[in-house]
């Protein structure tokens, strides 16, 4: 059986908002995903497109791979891919699902794979139960992948955890009609 080459990876909830952008300098972020596009010819690992060509501004994203050690709950850094903006979309089709992707990201898995329709539904039904057991549990961020060659860079090991997450939009009063 060939090695699926395009797979959902859902991040558990009580990590959202707590990633390596949100936790090194946003100028050692962009030095980070500029070499992962430069590594990768400047096209996705995954499928070898490039965004532009999907009708996106942009041609490639970082995307952090992720390893989960469930009996010690630490969520691992274990590297750094470049993928074009619709296989991205399909290692986050939470995300995607909320702003109306998931027809696209159903047909990228179904491409990229080979896969009929009822092996991708099969698919990330197996990914959103993975992150149901595992959004129970708080982890500890391992990014000591960081501070090793090619990276080396200088980060505190030991912080917290932070979580950013995104300020929430106030509506605005409406103020009464004059009469």
């Amino acid at each position: 059986m060939a090695k699926t080459k395009l797979t959902v990876e859902l991040i558990p909830k009580s990590c959202h908002y707590s990633n390596v952008r949100t936790t090194i300098k946003p100028k050692d972020w962009n030095v980070l995903r500029f070499a992962s596009y430069e590594k990768a010819k400047n096209k996705c690992e995954i499928c070898k497109e490039i965004g532009t060509d999907q009708g996106y501004p942009h041609n490639l994203e970082c995307h952090e791979i992720w390893e989960y050690d469930d009996v010690n709950k630490i969520q691992k850094l274990i590297g750094l891919v470049s993928l074009c903006p619709l296989c991205h979309q399909v290692k986050h089709i939470g995300r995607a699902n909320a702003m109306g992707r998931q027809a696209a990201v159903f047909k990228q898995l179904e491409v990229v794979n080979n896969w009929g329709h009822k092996q991708v539904v099969e698919h990330v039904a197996d990914a959103f139960t993975e992150y149901q057991e595992r959004s129970q549990h708080e982890w500890l961020l391992d990014l000591s992948l960081l501070t090793e060659e090619p990276y080396n860079l200088n980060i505190n090991l030991e912080a917290k955890r932070k979580v950013k997450r995104p300020k929430a939009r106030r509506r605005r009063r409406r103020s009464k009609p004059k009469a």
